[in-house]
């Protein structure tokens, strides 16, 4: 390290131009807070990030529904990797380190967030399973690419979203949403809405029908409605879900409506009454969601985010996981809360040495 690097004090434009000159020479791993030419307008970072929302909109957040056995959906939101790598392109006077470490069946990815403004170094690390066999005839090595590079977008976007402040995120997500509201409104007056079913069916195979049912949508559709519709195609395109999840939920709503129908040719006063309905009668589909709304809720307690789980198991998200799956995380929660606690724990430790 350049023993001769100087410490700007503020005293004179010479001193300030001597220290500039020399600032840039780092080599060790962690430092101090540094003085910046430029530094952070938190203010008009955040104006500015919530005027690219507001263009961007559907591209910075995402909307899952989750319901639960009586129809009830909540819709569960949260910023993408396009939201987290604009914050790093706006945010100034930051560095991102980066290392991918070959474990053989894994990878061990690892991010660190370098603030010079600050003196902050945040780390991330995360290992994930390497994928099996590629889907239909694509390469191997391909396909191992196309998965790394999934779960290190979600490693990154996870790093960014641990260091900047919640209510800054919600603030640009919700610029996000009431641009695509408006949009979406706009389009229901136009009689333009129906234009997006049929852009999905035509990519994707899925009907209105099941778009409906997936998002428990009835009747005519409205501007929150459009706005759902609008997201889920947004996640069909990044890969985030699959078109089998979305007709796997209507076929199960029709086969719940065919067990409770009554039986045909019986006088009206004798029809047969629906048989009790257990939890498979539901379908499938809300005992997964049932599943899914219980990890949310565990996760929620010890303050981590919904995607640390995704990268342990692997997939882009919850729903991708099998019934089974989803019910052994629950019943081994102690022991992956406690994994979680002190990956957290070690990682601080290592950024205080």
């Amino acid at each position: 390290m350049d023993n001769n690097i100087k410490v700007y004090t503020g005293e004179t434009s010479l001193e300030r131009k001597d220290f500039r000159e020399n600032m840039m020479q780092i080599k060790t791993q962690y430092q101090a807070a540094m003085i910046v030419q430029i530094p952070r307008d938190e203010e008009k970072i955040l104006a500015k990030l919530e005027s690219v929302a507001r263009y961007v909109g559907h591209n910075f957040f995402y909307l899952w529904p989750i319901a639960d056995k009586r129809g009830n959906v909540t819709m569960i939101s949260g910023g993408t990797i396009d939201l987290a790598e604009t914050i790093i392109y706006y945010w100034l006077n930051i560095a991102i380190e980066h290392d991918i470490e070959d474990l053989g069946n894994k990878w061990k990815i690892k991010h660190v967030f370098i603030d010079f403004e600050r003196g902050l170094q945040q780390p991330r690390t995360t290992i994930v399973a390497k994928p099996g066999n590629p889907p239909g005839g694509w390469d191997k090595d391909r396909w191992e690419r196309m998965c790394l590079n999934k779960a290190n977008s979600f490693n990154l976007r996870d790093l960014v979203f641990t260091v900047i402040p919640r209510w800054m995120r919600d603030k640009i997500i919700d610029a996000a949403k009431e641009s695509e509201m408006k949009k979406a409104s706009n389009e229901i007056k136009a009689g333009s809405a129906d234009n997006f079913f049929i852009q999905i069916h035509s990519e994707y195979g899925i009907s209105k029908a099941n778009l409906m049912a997936f998002l428990n949508l009835t009747g005519k559709i409205d501007a929150m409605g459009l706005f759902e519709v609008k997201n889920i195609y947004m996640q069909l395109k990044r890969g985030a879900i699959k078109a089998e999840q979305i007709i796997t939920a209507q076929k199960d709503e029709i086969k719940h409506k065919q067990k409770t129908k009554p039986t045909l040719g019986l006088p009206p006063d004798k029809k047969s009454e629906p048989a009790p309905t257990t939890n498979n009668d539901h379908g499938a589909m809300d005992l997964r969601n049932e599943l899914i709304k219980k990890i949310y809720s565990l996760v929620k307690d010890i303050n981590i985010p919904i995607e640390a789980v995704e990268e342990m198991y692997g997939v882009s998200s919850l729903q991708n996981l099998k019934i089974g799956e989803l019910d052994g995380i629950i019943i081994n929660w102690d022991k992956i809360k406690k994994q979680f606690i002190s990956d957290a724990e070690s990682e601080t430790k290592n950024n205080l040495l």
